[in-house]
């Protein structure tokens, strides 16, 4: 693959360590792992084709069986959205945010009937034009309901797939229902999902700030203890809000406190907005900046914070 289409698909990363890491030889990615930074990416699901269609121009056709899975489960999603002539599909339209009090995800007005993506975005422009809220921590979802699928076993119809849209309207992701017939799940899934798995240049001691708003509330802080391969190999620390420190897998979605409870919306990997952070960190983790000078002098020490925290069940 050519450096261009690269580039364009490794700035879908925010992290400039990580855009240069990625492109500089030696090549580190194979072609699903570009199609999947494409799919999980939040940017419209007609940006993520437009990508996913120049991925698969660019590449061998050995490669493409992944690309063209994934640019079916988009365009099956896709079709619903674009057409108010379907007979039998409607939408339900809700406006989602952080509640404080429950540390959660919660519906803040709706639900809200429309019969295609177009009315869904002109009611959108309506709503914010009228109120001022604060859009930054706040998305819409847009749940698919088809009146041809076999209704629930009390008779009501069933969601068969939930949209996700920014605070202006755009679809980023889906969430199906049931399973795609003839799509392996994981390729529908890198639509609803935050398991990229990515090479990085993160060292043991380095402190992350990670942004994923609106999907969570806030910017969360982390520090890495250990840096090691696969889905488990970026082991962090942060605070909990009751003062205890937890830790966990980073590329799990893992690196914030454990009393917040929004996992089903964590859809965004922090991969897409993680950055190196040297700057003043907020009162609750203080604690990671000697820890931070520690193990960047003695990368082993992470290990046996890991070890200690472990006994102690912290």
């Amino acid at each position: 693959m050519n450096d261009e289409p690269k580039k364009e698909i490794l700035s879908l990363l925010e992290s400039p360590e990580l855009r240069e890491y990625l492109m500089a030889p030696p090549e580190k990615l194979n072609c699903t792992q570009y199609a999947e930074i494409i799919c999980g990416a939040p940017v419209s699901l007609y940006r993520k084709r437009e990508l996913l269609l120049r991925l698969k121009a660019e590449v061998s056709e050995e490669e493409r069986h992944d690309v063209e899975e994934m640019l079916y489960a988009l365009d099956t999603a896709r079709k619903p959205l674009e057409s108010a002539e379907l007979p039998g599909i409607r939408f339900i339209v809700e406006l989602l945010g952080y509640n404080e009090k429950e540390r959660s995800v919660d519906t803040l007005d709706g639900p809200f009937a429309v019969r295609s993506l177009a009315e869904a975005q002109q009611s959108i422009r309506a709503y914010r034009a009228e109120y001022d809220d604060n859009w930054t921590t706040q998305f819409w979802t847009m749940e698919l309901y088809d009146w041809n699928a076999k209704p629930l076993s009390d008779g009501f119809p069933i969601a068969v797939r939930t949209y996700i849209l920014s605070p202006e309207g755009e679809p980023q992701y889906f969430i199906q229902r049931p399973k795609m017939p003839g799509i392996n799940p994981r390729c529908a899934r890198a639509f609803g999902g935050n398991d990229l798995i990515l090479p990085t240049p993160y060292k043991p001691g380095d402190i992350l700030r990670i942004d994923c708003r609106p999907y969570t509330p806030l910017p969360f802080y982390c520090l890495l203890i250990q840096v090691r391969s696969g889905c488990c190999g970026l082991w962090c620390l942060f605070p909990n809000l009751n003062g205890s420190i937890g830790q966990g897998a980073l590329l799990h979605g893992h690196y914030y406190a454990t009393e917040y409870r929004f996992d089903f919306y964590r859809l965004i990997s922090p991969l897409y907005r993680a950055e190196l952070f040297t700057g003043e960190l907020p009162e609750n983790c203080s604690f990671m900046k000697l820890l931070s000078e520690k193990i960047h002098a003695d990368p082993g020490y992470g290990d046996k914070v890991d070890e200690v925290l472990c006994d102690l069940k912290l």
